[in-house]
């Protein structure tokens, strides 16, 4: 880490898209980073077939 930064692997996750070939292997991990099929970027729901939508606010608790 050249400038003090460094890579946070417990809150780092990793999405495979491949809208062509949908018989690969199954991966639980890449380095030391999870797999997922989906997670949440800018307020928006990804998933791993590339589909991306608005993710659902009213689930989280506001003061």
């Amino acid at each position: 880490a050249a400038y003090g930064l460094g890579i946070n692997y417990n809150k780092t996750k990793v999405i495979i898209l491949d809208r062509e070939h949908d018989n690969h292997r199954e991966i639980k991990s890449v380095g030391r980073c999870e797999v997922v099929q989906s997670f949440v970027y800018l307020g928006s729901l990804i998933d791993s077939s590339g589909s991306w939508g608005a993710y659902n606010i009213n689930r989280h608790v506001w003061p």
